[in-house]
């Protein structure tokens, strides 16, 4: 799914839905944008008293760390009286709960009755044996207008939501086209289940209802799925509480490149050591794995196959 860097909420014109439609899906992403201004991202400190920024977890002797850290924390009000599925929708899909949060929700889905919202939350899932009719969004048999156009709204609000937070650290400034592909489309329910499933792999500790932590090796993979269409595997992390890897990387290839800036340079800031750059240049001489992930210390497989060759 290709998005507009410039005009985001118009990415989803392109969705098969009546004109009525897409209007409330530009709005649903818009509030989904307002909705991420009530979230805050950025590199852990060393800790409550110290202005230092963290390279490791606190828990942890400084000299043991694998990753820096980063903090998804509430700015927002807390959560007022709304329905269970608005609620659902919040906790299962929301980075931290806030106020702005289900705000953003009731405005987007007011049209949408309680049955649909219990219904998203079961197609996310892929629970269809939860589903009255037993189909989910991407199945071909699911005729049902409304259910789709209200997916369709819900996708929207959360894709405006986390371009907002995640675009905070990933420069895209030096791409000549403006734009970025992400791992979603029409009727698919593939990143929301990513990250529904991702924050709940979170150990209880990097957890709470206003307050994720994550290393860097946690965030690179919805990184990846948001800017380069790329579902990238899994990020090699053996203890999720400290980041701890048997293999770790710290950029991937695709179409284009995304790349921890220290890499390029770029480390005159705290702001500027944990964020991203998205390249769109010939990266042919940078090594990488059969997958496109740039490993640190480790000798590109491709160049291993070519000694083989030339040994032959």
């Amino acid at each position: 799914m290709t998005v507009s860097l410039k005009h985001p909420p118009e990415s989803i014109s392109i969705f098969p839905n009546t004109a009525e439609a897409q209007n409330f899906c530009r709005m649903a992403w818009k509030e989904g944008i307002k909705a991420a201004a009530a979230v805050a991202i950025g590199l852990r400190k060393y800790s409550d008293r110290s202005d230092e920024f963290l390279v490791a977890n606190v828990e942890e002797p400084l000299a043991q760390f694998t990753d820096i850290q980063y903090s998804i924390f509430d700015q927002g009000a807390e959560v007022e009286r709304t329905s269970t599925g608005i609620m659902s929708l919040a906790e299962s899909l929301g980075l931290v709960l806030n106020q702005k949060l289900i705000e953003g929700l009731q405005n987007s889905l007011h049209r949408m009755p309680e049955h649909i919202l219990s219904w998203f939350i079961d197609t996310i899932k892929g629970d269809t044996r939860a589903m009255s009719d037993g189909f989910g969004i991407t199945d071909p048999n699911m005729t049902d207008e409304s259910k789709v156009d209200g997916f369709c709204i819900l996708q929207s609000f959360f894709m405006g939501y986390y371009h907002d937070i995640f675009g905070r650290l990933v420069d895209t400034s030096t791409l000549v086209s403006q734009t970025v592909e992400g791992c979603w489309g029409f009727r698919s329910e593939s990143f929301l289940h990513y990250m529904k499933v991702a924050k709940n792999e979170l150990p209880p500790s990097n957890r709470t209802s206003n307050h994720l932590t994550m290393s860097r090796q946690q965030i690179l993979p919805p990184l990846a799925r948001l800017f380069l269409g790329s579902g990238a595997y899994h990020s090699f992390v053996d203890d999720p509480r400290t980041g701890a890897t048997r293999r770790s990387y710290i950029g991937i290839i695709g179409k284009r490149t995304l790349m921890i800036n220290s890499l390029l340079g770029k480390c005159s800031s705290p702001n500027e050591i944990g964020g991203f750059t998205i390249i769109d240049v010939d990266v042919g001489g940078i090594s990488r794995d059969s997958h496109g992930l740039i490993c640190p210390g480790v000798r590109t497989e491709f160049w291993n196959l070519i000694s083989w060759v030339w040994k032959d």
